[in-house]
């Protein structure tokens, strides 16, 4: 009887943890050939401006005095503080070789390129105080 405990409390564990791995793991994207910079079109860097302005984007990613949107601003949380990532178009530091649907992936489901998860989706209640 106890022996039948034991096997059910394993399959059991087994199947948690089977299932837990299920909801959070996310593939990684591959990172892509960096575009130029200079090759975008304007209004799409218009957009992206705009859009990152309706973001508040440099409110997180931009230390005070430091280069816009080069990250690491530390923002203390109950588990300990938590650094905002580079999200220029730097190919190295920044996002340059995220592709469109990486990016897009972090926005909505706030998971990196390389599939883990982001410290924040930037939901106004995360946001740093002006």
């Amino acid at each position: 009887m106890i022996k039948r405990i034991y096997i059910g409390l394993v399959i059991l564990v087994v199947l948690g943890a089977a299932l837990f791995f299920a909801l959070v793991w996310r593939p990684t994207i591959a990172p892509i050939a960096p575009g130029s910079v200079a090759g975008f079109p304007a209004e799409l860097v218009v957009k992206g401006e705009a859009l990152a302005g309706a973001g508040y984007c440099a409110t997180c990613h931009t230390v005070k005095g430091g280069q816009p949107y080069a990250g690491g601003y530390g923002m203390p949380t109950p588990f300990g503080v938590i650094y905002s990532t580079n999200i220029t178009p730097d190919p190295d530091s920044g996002i340059g070789r995220w592709s469109e649907a990486a990016f897009m992936r972090a926005m909505h489901e706030g998971v990196s390129r390389d599939g883990w998860g982001l410290g924040s989706n930037g939901t106004k209640n995360q946001r740093k105080p002006d």
